[in-house]
């Protein structure tokens, strides 16, 4: 199987005949797979010598053990290591030319495939099916260059499952080759073009364009407004037992931590962050002697509040198409003043009260059953907003209407109660807003789920986003605008 590179399409399944033609099941415009081969017309070619790539069409699998492992799966063959042929081929007469691809600033070093087949099986009642797995792991090494003599070599990783069911061929998969040069070569090559180091390549985020064991779940796009309010959402303060504390920023988002968002969050805080290589994360120490209304708005919240509210104001879209591959200096020389000064223009009193109430949110969106003896079983959702009630909050009446209005839902006050007997003491609370929700209530033909998470981080994350645009769109409008 062959894999020409010509310019930015990459053509997949191709082949050479013996008189220098080239046929592909790969066509533009035909979305729906085709094992029909038809001819490549030479005009398709953007050059007369073109980067190619060439793997066994299928894969080959060593000493393969069966029946014994019918019952329970088990080692199915070993598979060789591929490394995978590159080179150059000329368009005209299909000479093929072995040696290293370099693609503008980028040289394709290695393209190496380790793949696992294992067997697996499934069953239903009674019967039994024994399938393959094959885990595919590529590694693929690139050395990248500048005009001013910078070089670095990287091995980006990428991880592919597939399962063959019986009489399915055994193939390689060449998404991740396909993803490789279609996608990271040329966003690579973007970024020498702009003049920034090659030392400040972010390849968290390049890997997250190749398959992972370990997904993460985000889209993988240019950073963007959702982006910067999702790095704000998941930070933290981290307090030592002297009393130092830091901001942490990154948590489970490293891909999305570039220059132009450290630099904003500095200058927004009047702050330093560093790359803290143990966690993983970007981290700064908070001054001891940091002045906030300690009685209306806890530390974590007031700060968080302000950056919600600097992004809202300050967020430049091109400043952050700009920087988003660019990883900050870990000397934080590089970084740059987003903003003319931090705390100007503090929010008021008010504002953070109200700010402190909806970011104390709590939320859970469950999934529960019941079963019935010889009747059929019921399952149904469940949805609960809970709001800590405080007596600081002014016009309350009218700001929980606004959280009913946002949210559809309909809040409810409850008085503090505590239960006089102790097995009922679970259902103890303080003051609060409460809003609780049972829907999609069903019977079923079957067993009944058991209770568990369908999603309550999630629906917190959406519900506090939609309160925060809100609020702060209102407070901006009536204060600054």
């Amino acid at each position: 199987m062959m894999i020409l590179v010509n310019g930015r399409e990459v053509i997949s399944n191709v082949i050479v005949r013996e008189d220098g033609t080239f046929e592909t099941t790969d066509v533009p415009g035909r979305f729906w797979n085709s094992n029909q081969m038809e001819p490549i017309n030479k005009d398709r070619f953007s050059d007369s010598r073109i980067p190619y790539i060439e793997i066994p069409t299928t894969v080959s699998i060593k000493e393969v053990q069966r029946s014994s492992y019918l019952y329970y799966g088990g080692k199915y063959g070993d598979v060789d290591d591929l490394e995978c042929e590159t080179g150059y081929i000329n368009t005209s007469n299909g000479i093929k030319e072995r040696t290293s691809i370099v693609i503008g600033n980028v040289e394709i070093k290695k393209l190496l495939i380790k793949t696992l087949a294992n067997t697996k099986v499934y069953s239903w009642g009674a019967s039994r099916e024994e399938y393959l797995e094959l885990d595919f792991h590529y590694e693929f090494t690139i050395l990248i260059s500048n005009e001013h003599g910078e070089k670095e070599e990287h091995t980006f990783g990428a991880d592919f499952h597939n399962e063959i069911r019986p009489y399915k061929t055994k193939e390689y998969n060449i998404w991740p080759i396909k993803t490789l040069f279609r996608d990271i070569v040329p966003t690579i090559n973007n970024f020498i073009s702009a003049k920034h180091p090659v030392r400040n390549i972010n390849y968290v985020y390049l890997e997250q364009l190749l398959p992972q064991k370990q997904e993460i779940d985000m889209s993988v796009h240019p950073f963007n407004f959702s982006d910067a309010l999702d790095v704000i959402y998941n930070m933290q303060l981290i307090e030592d037992r002297d009393g130092t504390i830091e901001i942490e920023f990154g948590k489970d988002l490293l891909p999305y931590m570039n220059r132009y968002i450290v630099s904003l969050i500095n200058s927004l805080l009047n702050i330093r962050l560093h790359f803290d290589e143990s966690s993983e994360t970007y981290r700064s120490f908070i001054p001891r002697n940091i002045s906030y209304p300690k009685n209306i708005i806890s530390l974590h919240n007031y700060l968080q509040c302000l950056l919600y509210i600097g992004i809202y104001e300050n967020f430049d879209a091109k400043q952050a198409q700009n920087y988003y591959l660019v990883l900050p200096s870990s000397d934080g020389t590089d970084i740059f003043e987003t903003v003319d000064s931090s705390y100007e223009n503090l929010p008021s009193e008010s504002f953070l009260i109200i700010y402190d109430f909806i970011a104390n949110m709590e939320v859970s969106h469950v999934e529960d059953g019941q079963y019935r003896a010889g009747r059929d079983d019921r399952e149904w959702k469940e949805k609960t907003f809970i709001f800590p009630f405080t007596d600081k909050l002014e016009n309350s009446d009218a700001i929980v209407d606004d959280i009913n209005r946002i949210l559809g839902i309909k809040l409810q006050y409850q008085e503090k109660f505590e239960s006089e007997y102790s097995w009922d003491s679970e259902k103890n609370h303080p003051a609060r807003y409460f809003y609780f929700e049972q829907y999609d209530d069903d019977y079923i033909a079957g067993m009944a789920c058991t209770r568990h998470d369908i999603g309550s981080d999630k629906l917190k994350k959406e519900s506090f986003y939609e309160l925060l645009d809100y609020f702060i769109k209102d407070i901006i409008t009536k204060t600054r605008g």
